[in-house]
């Protein structure tokens, strides 16, 4: 666990949030597990789908051209699913969800200041599609606690974690809208795969890793504390 630096420069200016795993649920694996209580369904293996739709993830959440209906065309092929693509579009939003409690904690954060005197910033990186993000943002209220700005959605992008230019995107919104300066050592950012946290405190973030399956708000406010941003 990285410990923050009594040095004022060391200090965090901006959190930066995971959307799934961490601030949503994952989709369409909460899909795949309702769809397994059918009979007809009993033997689908929700790891091995995601196995096989990997290049197709892949793909949709980089490629602003690559539709929704051509992931879901993809996805029923591979897994043998006799819903049509309109259907699938229904129940993959009848099972995202967002996690209220973790939402607040980021509208906390936004109201603690740092040494300057300046309020903290909030921001999400998402490995998503432009379309189930969206969806997520009215679910959750997004834009009422995040600044616009600084919410970095990969297929918006064309580029997705943990390739260390989404960061640099990120940093450079940051920079963008905020008043103060902010480097890459003044940022703080949580994500449920090591991988990810990896990649980030290489570019020269804080990181740590925060999983909403395994952990709750109370883990989430230790670990904000650990880097003296205390809500």
């Amino acid at each position: 666990m990285d410990n923050n630096s009594n040095n004022d420069s060391e200090e965090i200016k901006y959190v930066l949030f995971d959307g799934g795993g961490v601030l949503f649920n994952g989709v369409p694996g909460e899909m795949l597990l309702e769809l397994r209580n059918q009979p007809k369904y009993q033997s689908l293996d929700v790891q091995e789908a995601a196995s096989l739709i990997k290049n197709t993830w892949k793909k949709f959440k980089t490629d602003d051209t690559f539709t929704e209906e051509e992931y879901w065309a993809e996805l029923r092929q591979k897994c043998n699913l006799d819903e049509d693509v309109d259907t699938l579009k229904v129940l993959v939003r009848k099972s995202m969800k967002t996690f209220p409690d973790l939402i607040e904690i980021a509208k906390q954060v936004k109201a603690t200041t740092f040494s300057e005197g300046n309020n903290r910033g909030v921001g999400i990186i998402s490995n998503h599609s432009i379309s189930w993000f969206g969806e997520y943002a009215k679910i959750g209220d997004i834009y009422s606690t995040f600044d616009k700005n600084v919410v970095i959605i990969s297929q918006e992008v064309g580029v997705a974690k943990p390739d260390s230019n989404i960061f640099q995107i990120a940093l450079d919104n940051i920079n963008k809208v905020a008043s103060y300066q902010v480097e890459p050592k003044n940022v703080l950012f949580f994500d449920d795969k090591h991988k990810n946290v990896e990649a980030a405190r290489s570019f020269g973030f804080k990181s740590e890793i925060f999983d909403n399956n395994s952990d709750n708000a109370e883990k989430l406010k230790f670990l904000l504390s650990d880097h003296n941003v205390n809500v």
